[in-house]
Formats: C-alpha cells, sequence, structure tokens
C-alpha cells in the first residue's frame, strides 16, 4: 500500500486564511508538513528527496506582517525576472518562496486583513505566469471535473482506524464553526478516503480551484445567512468547476438540474446558461439553501434536501417521524448518494479546518 502523504500544509494554511494559491504552488507543496501542528512557518530548505519541508527560522521568531510582505514582495519580483530571462524552474522556487514568506506570519494580529489581500494578490500573479508559461496551469484530465466529483467518489464500507477518529474527536474541541460537525464512523472513513490515493487527488483539485471563487462565495453567503462552511458544497458537487455536468445533467459550480435552476432565477437559453455564472449560480445556491434551512430547521437535512429534493426528505421524516439526517440514513429511508452526501460534506469540512491525516 503507498505512503500516505499529508494534506499540504501550504494548501492548508491557505484555506485557513480565506483564499487559495494557484496550481503551480499547489503542485510545489504537495511534500510539505509542518513537524508539528499550529508550528510556524518560516523558512524553507531542499531535502534529498527533491520535496521541500518548512523549518523554523533563524531565531524561531514569525516575522512581522510588514516584514512578510516586504520579503513576499521581493522573491515575486525576483521569481518575474528569473521567468523572462527563461530560467522557469528558478522561478518556480522564487515564487513559493513568496507565498512562504506570507504564510510564515503566525499571528497576523490587525495586519490580519492586509495579509490576506496580499496572499490574494501574490497567488493572482503567479497564477497569471502560471498558465502563461511555467506549465502547471495547463490542466491534464484528472484535474479538470467535466463530470461531478459526486460521481467519483465511492460508498465507503471498510472499518475506521479507532486512533483516526479520536484524533478528529480532538482536534475538533477547539475548531470554531458556523456548521454544527458531528463526528461518527461515516465521516472518519471519507476522512480516511481524502487523505490518500484517488480521494485525495479530488479534494486537493478542489481545494486548489477553490481561490478564484473563495471572497465571492464567502461574501454571498454572509449575505444570505449561510454558514461559511457550505462552500465545501461547491468542491464535492463540482470541485468548484464551472463547466462541471453530473450524470443527472445537473451543471455548473453548484449543479443545478434545469428547473430547480429555473425556480431560482438561472435561465438558460440557446446563448447561455447561467447554472454555469459562478456569481448567478451562488446566489442561487445560497436562497436556495436558505429556504431549506427554513423548511426543516436543520442544516444537514438542508444538505440531504439540496442533494435529493426536499419532496425526498420530507417524505422520509413523515415515514419514521424523525426529523434527524442520521436517524434518517440509519433506517435506510434517503437515496444511496444522499446517505453518503453529507458525511463527504462534513469531512471536507474537518479536513480544510485541521490538519488532519494518517
Amino acid at each position: 500500500m503507498p505512503k500516505r502523504l499529508p494534506i499540504p500544509q501550504l494548501l492548508v494554511a491557505i484555506v485557513s486564511l480565506g483564499v487559495a494559491i494557484s496550481p503551480l504552488a499547489a503542485q510545489q507543496g504537495a511534500g510539505r508538513s509542518a513537524k508539528t501542528a499550529g508550528a510556524p512557518l518560516v523558512a524553507v530548505t531542499r531535502e534529498s528527496t527533491g520535496l521541500e519541508r518548512l523549518s523554523p527560522g533563524a531565531e524561531g521568531v514569525p516575522p512581522t506582517v510588514d516584514a512578510a510582505i516586504r520579503k513576499a514582495e521581493a522573491h515575486l519580483q525576483n521569481g518575474k525576472r528569473r521567468y523572462e530571462s527563461g530560467d522557469m524552474e528558478a522561478a518556480r522556487i522564487e515564487f513559493d518562496l513568496a507565498v512562504d514568506a506570507l504564510l510564515s506570519v503566525a499571528d497576523a494580529g490587525p495586519g490580519r486583513t492586509r495579509l490576506e489581500a496580499k496572499l490574494a494578490e501574490t497567488a493572482e500573479a503567479i497564477h497569471q505566469y502560471d498558465v502563461s508559461g511555467l506549465g502547471a496551469g495547463e490542466q491534464d484530465p484528472e484535474s479538470d471535473f467535466e463530470n461531478s466529483p459526486l460521481d467519483e467518489i465511492p460508498e465507503l464500507t471498510f472499518p475506521i482506524d479507532p486512533k483516526l477518529r479520536n484524533q478528529v474527536a480532538e482536534e475538533l474541541k477547539a475548531t470554531v464553526s458556523q456548521l454544527p460537525l458531528e463526528v461518527n464512523d461515516e465521516v472518519v472513513r471519507y476522512i480516511d478516503y481524502f487523505s490518500s490515493g484517488r480521494g485525495q487527488k479530488i479534494f486537493l483539485n478542489g481545494m486548489r480551484r477553490a481561490g478564484r471563487y473563495r471572497a465571492m462565495i464567502r461574501r454571498i453567503f454572509d449575505e444570505e445567512g449561510i454558514p461559511q462552511e457550505l462552500i465545501h458544497l461547491a468542491q464535492a458537487e463540482s470541485g468548484f468547476s464551472p463547466k462541471a455536468v453530473s450524470r443527472a445533467q445537473a451543471v455548473g459550480m453548484w449543479q443545478f438540474i434545469l428547473s430547480r435552476g429555473a425556480e431560482y432565477g438561472l435561465r438558460r437559453d440557446k446563448d447561455k446558461d447561467e447554472r454555469r455564472d459562478p456569481e448567478k449560480a451562488t446566489r442561487a445556491a445560497a436562497r436556495h439553501l436558505r429556504d431549506l434551512y427554513t423548511k426543516f430547521g436543520d442544516w444537514y437535512l438542508a444538505m440531504a434536501a439540496y442533494n435529493c429534493g426536499p419532496l425526498n426528505v420530507q417524505r422520509a421524516v413523515e415515514r419514521t417521524g424523525y426529523a434527524d439526517f442520521w436517524e434518517l440514513r440509519r433506517r435506510n429511508v434517503l437515496p444511496a448518494e444522499t446517505s453518503n452526501y453529507v458525511p463527504i460534506i462534513l469531512a471536507m469540512v474537518i479536513l480544510a479546518k485541521k490538519r488532519i491525516f494518517k
């Protein structure tokens, strides 16, 4: 069995700041991990394996926001010069060091907004070079989900490792979330699945794409009163790809079928399908989720209804007398995909919040 790699430290750190790096830096960070949870990300060294690992700085003192921004800008400019001279490998290293400099701030305090803005600006600048000539911006078949990731994710039945469940439960004690986070065997199985192999590719490819849409989704969710954690519905539904199409012909980042999209104002004609419009579809998804929560009074049931339709959930509640997702799941009164849908979303939320891996 291949050795399990940890969720890349670089990606998780960026997610915690609310932005995401370009595909180039995500690939470069694929072998990085902190030696201890919460360790400051400072200097970068090369190991004999060819993977980069973050290590403490000379004095172990995290830099200030101003110092980090200055250092990042210097590396960014160096990277641009290297790129223009044709030294692509050196450009990659400089661009990664620019990002690492911004991630090295352990506690940004009142400078957090400036740090986030600079990180987003740096990621976008790198992305432009990435797409233009460095090569990592070219999508391979696996990283561009024309199909919905939900069509790729299997039903899981294997036994779980009790140590992993205990680790997850312990990590969540200090976790802040607008969405209730329940840990059980079903959720832990998907945490395990997304931590290696094909599952890890699905998870990380979605995280890589999230950056260009995260600020927009966060704004709309705030305006509509939706828990920020439900951004991971788009990760599971489409991998944040507006081009995604499911086997059921649901379309776009939020995977609207034609009738549901029309219900929330998403028009389709011969020239345009607004289900593919990231902002319009996000607004529609937020309003749909809000309506589902108003109907069921529970975010897990709202998520289930988003997947299989409110009528199916309503009938399951009426048949059993239980307005509780886990009880409905235990009684096998929900579609199989829906039974796995909520655990998949919760696993993605938890992985994005915490550095949990085997």
